[in-house]
C-alpha cells in the first residue's frame, strides 16, 4: 500500500518518488527559548512538481 500526497496550493497529486519535483538540500533547524537557532544535519525538501511548493523532508 502507498500514500497519496495532495499539493495544497495547486492539487497536484503526488504517489511515487517518480513524481516528485525537485529536491533542495536544507539544513535542519531548532529554534531555542532565548530566540537562538541550533543548526543540525542537511536533510532533501521535496517540492510539487507543478508549484514548486515544499511537499515535505526526507526522514534520513
Amino acid at each position: 500500500m502507498s500514500d497519496t500526497l495532495t499539493c495544497s496550493e495547486c492539487g497536484e497529486t503526488t504517489e511515487s518518488a517518480d513524481d516528485l519535483g525537485a529536491s533542495r538540500e536544507v539544513p535542519e533547524i531548532e529554534t531555542n527559548d532565548d530566540g537562538s537557532i541550533s543548526l543540525f544535519e542537511n536533510r532533501d525538501l521535496f517540492l510539487c512538481q507543478n508549484c514548486k511548493k515544499p511537499l515535505g523532508m526526507s526522514r534520513s
